[in-house]
């Protein structure tokens, strides 16, 4: 069985899916499963992520019984087989030996329950569009330590999601993606 499931939900990506896809691929880090749940795209995400399982049996493709990103999560997790969730967006791409450290930093330090890296924004902000991402791209990767972490975790998320992997027992024990005004 699979030592990770990359949770990837999608909604309308084909202008990147295909290189998301390949980053997934050439990980160094071989033993994975990808769980793609599709968020009622109206573009050709889902071809290009059925292209994918035909050829590799590692990637597994779903349709969000429900809408949104909160559901898709979720529901990917439920349908995941590993003990560990590394989270993906369609529109990210993973550092070729993101899964390898992720995965034995996890297994050495049973008491972490997750990891997080630092990302680099992508695509990259062009004017104003994508300019509030490429800011909090730049304030995620400056919070480097468990206390800034703590101390910022109520500002926002102070870690980029698709760079995190964590141990799906905490999901099972406080529960998953919960969607609302917080």
């Amino acid at each position: 069985s699979p030592k990770v499931s990359i949770v990837l939900p999608f909604r309308n990506e084909e202008k990147y899916l295909q290189a998301c896809m390949a980053s997934i691929l050439d990980q160094t880090f071989k033993n994975w499963e990808l769980i793609a749940v599709d968020d009622y795209s109206t573009d050709q995400s889902v071809s290009i992520i059925n292209e994918f399982v035909i050829h590799d049996k590692r990637v597994k493709s779903y349709k969000n019984p429900s809408r949104g990103l909160v559901s898709a999560l979720n529901y990917g997790i439920s349908q995941s087989q590993s003990p560990l969730i590394a989270r993906m967006d369609g529109d990210d791409l993973m550092d070729s030996q993101r899964l390898s450290h992720q995965v034995s930093h996890l297994r050495k330090s049973p008491d972490i329950g997750v990891v997080a890296s630092q990302v680099i924004h992508f695509p990259r902000a062009t004017g104003n569009q994508r300019k509030g991402y490429e800011l909090y791209v730049q304030w995620t990767n400056s919070i480097l330590n468990a206390e800034d972490h703590s101390l910022n975790r109520f500002i926002d998320c102070p870690f980029a999601h698709p760079s995190v992997t964590f141990r799906k027992s905490l999901v099972e024990k406080f529960g998953g993606y919960t969607d609302g005004s917080f």
